[in-house]
């Protein structure tokens, strides 16, 4: 496999098998942060990925993003939902 960063591999199934870990892994984190309380995706993001408001934007955004698809997952899936307050959304454990 020649990926777009990273080493040449050859077991392609098993580097499937570790991103989908990875991410089911990071979701139980993103899960973790919402059951302390209702907040909204930054907050939650700066949690599970451990960075503070001065961290690079590069830093900040993807973990942001990464973690909107997990709360969005999350939400699909029933474990939470979220409300729009003040023109914030926040999610909660369902």
């Amino acid at each position: 496999v020649l990926p777009a960063h990273g080493p040449v591999y050859g077991d392609h199934k098993a580097r499937v098998d570790q991103i989908v870990e990875h991410h089911e892994q990071r979701m139980r984190d993103v899960l973790n942060v919402v059951r302390r309380g209702p907040c909204h995706a930054y907050d939650v993001a700066r949690a599970a990925f451990d960075f503070d408001s001065d961290a690079p934007l590069t830093v900040q955004f993807p973990a942001t993003f990464e973690t909107l698809a997990h709360l969005e997952l999350l939400r699909y899936r029933g474990d939470v939902d979220h409300e729009e307050r003040g023109g914030e959304v926040h999610y909660r454990v369902t």
